[in-house]
């Protein structure tokens, strides 16, 4: 189980998302403390999944890197979607 999660929640992310991942795997390690990072997809048409499934890849053993699918668009949606599927103490 994780202390927090990150949840971002992403409408065709794919050109932005990866920027903002590898902003955030610098935080490794910084604290004593157990984090993930929840993708929430609100219904994107491009290729946001392929890149959080390249990422889950680069970051296997490192950092916990979870992807759900909101098929409801609207951000309201995702952040209720981030809420049920967030996994902390």
């Amino acid at each position: 189980m994780f202390q927090f999660t990150i949840a971002i929640c992403t409408y065709n992310g794919e050109t932005r998302l990866g920027e903002v991942l590898e902003k955030l795997s610098h935080q490794l390690n910084q604290h004593n403390i157990s984090w993930e990072v929840l993708v929430v997809d609100n219904n994107s048409q491009d290729k946001t999944a392929e890149c959080v499934c390249q990422y889950q890849t680069l970051w296997a053993g490192k950092i916990e890197l979870r992807y759900t699918f909101e098929s409801k668009q609207g951000l309201a949606f995702a952040r209720q979607t981030a809420i049920e599927k967030h996994e902390v103490n």
